[in-house]
């Protein structure tokens, strides 16, 4: 994998862990897909968008 596109993808994950993005419905909006899946650290389950949203509304996590 180029260089540049490993640097891209590690600036927007690292855009996703910043709690002022997580809580900007904008922010998540930009950097979301509609159909975007998180996969929990614990394992199994998935959080979709429409529940990042919510929890962007809610300030949390």
């Amino acid at each position: 994998m180029d260089i540049a596109l490993k640097e891209h993808i590690y600036n927007l994950e690292t855009r996703l862990l910043q709690s002022e993005v997580r809580q900007s419905k904008k922010e998540l909006d930009v950097l979301l897909a509609d159909d975007f899946r998180n996969l929990r650290a614990q394992g199994g389950g998935s959080a979709n968008r429409i529940v990042l949203m919510a929890w962007a509304c809610r300030g949390w996590p």
